[in-house]
């Protein structure tokens, strides 16, 4: 194994509600972090998952069968 390798890691903690990116530097934040190589926890994927408005959504009938 090698020594000299860097990791990071992104824990969300914010950014479930559109109250929390009130401007475009939050959205240039995101982005950023996104596009690094950094482990994100959780995905975006999840995070959006973990949203009301998406649990709203996939509860509606027939919306997890399609």
């Amino acid at each position: 194994h090698r020594a000299d390798r860097e990791v990071a890691i992104v824990y969300y903690r914010a950014g479930y509600d559109p109250s929390h990116f009130a401007s475009e530097r939050e959205w240039a934040a995101r982005k950023t972090l996104e596009f690094s190589y950094a482990i994100k926890a959780p995905s975006v994927a999840y995070h959006l998952l973990g949203s009301k408005k998406m649990q709203q959504v996939f509860a509606e009938p027939g919306v997890l069968e399609r």
